[in-house]
């Protein structure tokens, strides 16, 4: 008897899904995709190129398909041997903790400076070079702390919120349970 209920409502379920996709499909605008938009900005940076993908988009799909995904390689790695200050945000940071035993392999005034320490011989000139680096030192220090901070304060920002989003949901719990009864005793 619960199989042909089972069966029944599949069988609706399934024509209603077929009626709504047949009703719905026209009103939909066309979204763009990612695949658009950069063929949008390619249009204004490199006219010719943007027509000769169009035309292969065109005449060979499959083509087409190989070719954006060459192009995102080669962006992505463009994108790794940028300079820092194109780039953008910076990735998160590492996890170690405040004290990274690499930090000066990372900053290439800190290793000149270092360079420059280990190679004089004069005394007054290594003691100045050592407040160089310590200052350097203390630059970074600073930074990491104010990184720190902000990755808390982040933290804090989106603790907040998922807090409000489970105060809403315990507000309508009783909404909540109503549905899914009403769901679940359908006849």
């Amino acid at each position: 008897m619960k199989r042909k209920y089972v069966i029944i409502g599949l069988i609706t379920v399934c024509a209603a899904g077929w009626v709504f996709a047949e009703t719905a499909a026209p009103e939909r605008t066309p979204r763009q995709t990612y695949v658009d938009l950069w063929l949008e900005s390619l249009a204004e940076r490199e006219p010719a190129e943007h027509d000769r993908l169009m035309q292969l988009r065109r005449d060979d799909p499959a083509a087409f398909r190989l070719e954006m995904q060459q192009q995102v390689r080669r962006a992505r790695l463009a994108a790794e041997h940028r300079p820092a200050a194109e780039r953008g945000p910076a990735p998160q940071r590492d996890r170690r903790g405040p004290m990274r035993s690499d930090a000066p392999a990372h900053d290439p005034e800190l290793r000149g400076l270092i360079r420059q320490y280990r190679t004089t011989t004069d005394e007054a000139e290594r003691e100045e070079v050592k407040e160089r680096i310590e200052e350097r030192l203390h630059q970074q220090f600073d930074q990491m702390i104010r990184d720190q901070e902000a990755e808390l304060s982040e933290a804090e920002q989106h603790l907040t919120q998922l807090r409000t989003l489970l105060e809403q949901q315990k507000n309508n719990r009783d909404q909540w349970v109503g549905r899914r009864l009403q769901m679940m005793t359908l006849p």
